[in-house]
C-alpha cells in the first residue's frame, strides 16, 4: 500500500535521484525497499542501489549519454510517482519545498563543490584513481572526472531550481 511508504524518505531519495539523474534507479527500479513493522503496520522506506551511472556519466560516444538539462519535471520522478500522488495530492509542492530547503545548505553549490574538492584530494593522495584506471581503464572516457562532475553540478542545480519553482505554493 503506497500510503505505508515513508514519505519523507521517498521525497529525499527522489530528489537525490533527480539531482544525480540516475537512470539506473529511476527507469529500471534498481532500488531496495525496506519494510519494518511499526505499530502492527508495515513501514516502507527505500534506499538506492547501483549509482555508478549518474551525475552526467554516460556509456561513451556510441551509447547512452545525457546532459544536465536532459529531463523535465515529468520525467524526474520514479515510476511510483503517480501512485504516491494519489495519496499525497500536494506531492509536487512537497518535493519543491524540500528542494528549496536542501538548496540552502546540503545542496548549496558551494557546499557540494567544497566536498568534491576535499574528497578529490583524499582520493588523489591514496592513489585510488590510479589503481582504478590501471585495473579498469578509462571506462567512462573521462566523464567520471571531478571536472566533469563540477561542470554537471553547476549546470544541473539551476535547471532543477527552475523545474521546482513551478510547484512552490
Amino acid at each position: 500500500d503506497v500510503s505505508d511508504m515513508e514519505i519523507r524518505n521517498w521525497i529525499d531519495v527522489s530528489l537525490f535521484i533527480d539531482f544525480g539523474y540516475m537512470p539506473d534507479n529511476s527507469g529500471y527500479q534498481n532500488t531496495f525497499y525496506i519494510i519494518k513493522n511499526a505499530e502492527s503496520k508495515p513501514h516502507i522506506s527505500i534506499t538506492l542501489w547501483d549509482t555508478d551511472y549518474a551525475f552526467g556519466v554516460g556509456w561513451g560516444t556510441d551509447g547512452f549519454a545525457y546532459k544536465p538539462d536532459g529531463a523535465d519535471e515529468n520525467r524526474r520522478y520514479r515510476l511510483e510517482y503517480e501512485s504516491m500522488r494519489t495519496v499525497y495530492p500536494q506531492l509536487d509542492n512537497m518535493l519543491a519545498q524540500r528542494w528549496s530547503q536542501l538548496r540552502k545548505d546540503i545542496l548549496a553549490e558551494d557546499n557540494i563543490l567544497r566536498i568534491i574538492a576535499e574528497k578529490e584530494e583524499r582520493i588523489n593522495l591514496c592513489g585510488a584513481m590510479n589503481r582504478d584506471e590501471s585495473l579498469w581503464g578509462l571506462y567512462y572516457k573521462g566523464a567520471d572526472s571531478t571536472s566533469s562532475l563540477r561542470d554537471y553540478i553547476t549546470r544541473r542545480l539551476p535547471f532543477l531550481d527552475e523545474c521546482h519553482s513551478k510547484f512552490i505554493q
